[in-house]
């Protein structure tokens, strides 16, 4: 009988935490579908906003910004959904950032110099040179966002509920599965209920060894007074400064790297990670790849599984790849055990960024078996592996 009642509490017990977790679930879908209600009610908006980043990928750890933000929402724009203006200040240069629906124009005041950015002539998505802007990092998208239901319940996250005893909001928290490129994200909202508004946001990311920590404080907010639009459109002409028209891939610095094909690669000697002393003349008779990366560089962690899987397809004919790095050598090499990467990888130091003329990363650089340098791209993985199979076709038979 004594295990029976045991049983059944224990029974009751999970049934009752179950059903408590879904009602929690079921709570907060209908406050972010209260939440999703108010925001299409917004036509204009203002708000204060504080950025916070914290990575275990950069040396530097620590990256803040704050700004203001004006903007007056428009449905049928296809960017961001509405006109904005972010005005701020990060650690390099006090800026404004304006969007009209048809170009985005940064204004970095510490060089005075202006940059028009034509989003339509790039894929619209947050690689889009118009949202990639470390200048935008105040306007906060989910703010606006009149889907938010779908953005955060998309992918099916683990979702609890709680009351916050630290800020006095309540707050809702969704542990989403790992994405196609196995990152684990965690976002956190703080939702003041008297207004359903969001008054914080924090998110934990973990990805390929690395961490990283994002904390957004939003305040003053202020919603449909005419006077908001009197800081949308961009009033000043700027006359003293600069101004360029933004290209993707020409810059200066790439230009000479560009410039590079067909003259003997620059030598050098640096130590892998293994502790051997390596050199390019060490493969001369073949075709060498050089893969310029860093921890920072999001795009060049993505591609570091494809890489590895390059390295296999031809591991066995002529071919060797060495991946490049200069900074963050601890966490370098967390990230190349956490993806087995089984080629060479180099610890070296930053004159090889001069010699190479690299100012971007991932730059690749492909270099045949007589030591010449025969391509070089900015982040373009699929144009050199087309050229490794057509030389390896015509060559290496």
């Amino acid at each position: 009988m004594k295990t029976k009642i045991i049983s059944l509490i224990v029974f009751l017990f999970f049934f009752s935490s179950f059903s408590f977790t879904k009602i929690l679930a079921q709570s907060a879908e209908n406050l972010i579908k209260n939440l999703e209600q108010n925001i299409k009610l917004i036509e204009l908006f203002s708000y204060k906003s504080s950025f916070k980043q914290i990575s275990s990928s950069i040396e530097d750890s620590v990256y803040s910004c704050s700004g203001n933000v004006w903007g007056k929402k428009a449905i049928n724009d296809s960017i961001f959904n509405c006109y904005f203006h972010v005005k701020g200040n990060e650690k390099r240069s006090m800026f404004d950032y304006y969007y009209d629906g048809q170009n985005g124009v940064e204004i970095l005041h510490s060089w005075k110099k202006i940059t028009i950015i034509d989003p339509y002539k790039y894929s619209n998505n947050p690689n889009n040179p118009a949202k990639a802007r470390i200048v935008l990092l105040p306007f906060i998208d989910l703010l606006i966002d009149e889907n938010i239901y779908s953005t955060l319940f998309k992918d099916n996250p683990e979702v609890t509920l709680e009351p916050d005893t630290k800020y006095g909001d309540t707050k809702i928290t969704f542990i989403y599965p790992p994405n196609s490129i196995g990152q684990e994200l965690t976002r956190k909202l703080f939702i003041d209920l008297k207004y359903y508004v969001i008054k914080r946001i924090e998110t934990l990311v973990l990805w390929n060894g690395t961490t990283q920590k994002t904390y957004i404080n939003i305040s003053n907010l202020r919603i449909n007074e005419p006077e908001i639009l009197n800081n949308v459109s961009m009033t000043n002409a700027f006359a003293d400064y600069s101004t360029n028209v933004y290209e993707q891939n020409k810059g200066t610095e790439q230009n000479q790297s560009f410039n590079m094909v067909g003259k003997l690669a620059p030598t050098f000697t640096f130590k892998s990670f293994s502790d051997k002393t390596v050199s390019p003349l060490d493969y001369k008779g073949k075709l060498v790849l050089l893969d310029f990366w860093e921890t920072w560089c999001g795009h060049c962690i993505v591609t570091l599984p494809k890489i590895n899987e390059l390295y296999k397809k031809y591991q066995n004919k002529k071919f060797q790849i060495l991946g490049i790095t200069t900074e963050n050598t601890k966490q370098i090499k967390k990230i190349i055990d956490s993806n087995n990467l089984l080629y060479t990888n180099l610890i070296a130091d930053k004159s090889i960024l001069d010699d190479y003329h690299v100012s971007n990363r991932p730059t690749y650089i492909l270099i045949n078996e007589e030591g010449k340098i025969i391509l070089v791209t900015y982040g373009d993985l699929e144009t050199i592996e087309k050229k490794i199979e057509e030389v390896f076709k015509d060559n290496y038979k």
